[in-house]
């Protein structure tokens, strides 16, 4: 799944029944793949996209992570540490997953997040806690 926008995204889901289609595919085993928008709606809220892609209705997302939320096109830079830390603790999410461009994350058979790609992604809890996501070894 792809967008620009987590609303535009996730707003006809919903209606149209997308979502219960979505999760039950995911739930037996399918294949989902969601770049940028795509992949913050897969998360738990889309409070994580950009403040003008939020919605008046509602900022859930398809919560298919296990309560997590997804920060897409992460820069660790300290300032952006700092703003991730603050989400996490905002949101009260059990994780929040910083992935950089280039770079992703797939869930293993007992749901931990792997990473994939060129570039270390990072997992930020409320409780102030900053690890890295283990890389794929497959």
């Amino acid at each position: 799944m792809t967008n620009s926008s987590g609303t535009g995204l996730s707003q006809p889901l919903p209606r149209s029944g997308g979502t219960s289609v979505i999760a039950r595919h995911v739930s037996r085993g399918g294949l989902l793949c969601g770049g940028s928008a795509g992949a913050i709606v897969c998360g738990a809220t889309i409070l994580t996209a950009p403040p003008e892609e939020h919605s008046t209705r509602s900022n859930e997302g398809l919560n298919l992570l296990g309560g997590a939320s997804i920060l897409a096109h992460y820069e660790d830079t300290p300032v952006a540490r700092a703003g991730a830390f603050r989400l996490a603790a905002e949101l009260r999410t059990p994780a929040l997953w910083a992935l950089p461009e280039n770079s992703g994350i797939r869930l293993d058979a007992s749901g931990e997040p792997r990473a994939l790609g060129e570039r270390a992604c990072l997992q930020f809890t409320a409780g102030g806690r900053m690890s890295d996501i283990p890389s794929d070894t497959v």
